[in-house]
C-alpha cells in the first residue's frame, strides 16, 4: 500500500499522520474523506442512489459493527470535501440537518436527497459558495 504513493510526504499526509505501525487487521482504521468521496461518487455513477444506499448500509468499518452510513451520520463532516457536502442516503432528519456544524467552510453544492428532511436548514445560505 505504501508503494502506491509517489512520495513519503504524500503517504504521511494521507495515512501516516493518523496511524503508526501495521495498518492491516486494525480495528481503529477509518476511511479517509477523499476515499469515501471517491467510492460514493463511483457508486452513484455505476448504480445511482440504489447502489449508493446499498454501499452505505452494507459496508462496515474495520470494527465489523459500524456501517459507513452510521459512521457518516455520526461524523457528517467526513462527507464534506472542497467542492460539496454530500449527505445523500444517510437517513438524516430535518432536526439533525439543522444541528450540523460545518466549521464555516464554504462549498458549492449540498446534497440532501434520500433523507427524512422536510425543510431546509436555516444556515443553508451561509455555507454555499
Amino acid at each position: 500500500y505504501y508503494r502506491s504513493f509517489e512520495t513519503h510526504q504524500e503517504w504521511f499526509e494521507k495515512v501516516g499522520q493518523h496511524y503508526t505501525g501495521q495498518l492491516w487487521r486494525r480495528l481503529d482504521i477509518l476511511p479517509s474523506t477523499s476515499y469515501l468521496d471517491y467510492v460514493r461518487r463511483s457508486c452513484l455513477d455505476v448504480g445511482g442512489t440504489f447502489l449508493l444506499r446499498h454501499f452505505l448500509e452494507n459496508t462496515y468499518l474495520a470494527d465489523g459493527v459500524c456501517t459507513i452510513q452510521n459512521y457518516l451520520r455520526h461524523y457528517p463532516s467526513h462527507a464534506l470535501n472542497h467542492k460539496s457536502w454530500d449527505l445523500r442516503c444517510l437517513c438524516l432528519t430535518s432536526e439533525e440537518v439543522e444541528n450540523l456544524s460545518w466549521d464555516s467552510v464554504k462549498f458549492a453544492t449540498l446534497f440532501l436527497s434520500h433523507n427524512l428532511v422536510i425543510h431546509l436548514p436555516h444556515w443553508i445560505g451561509l455555507c454555499l459558495d
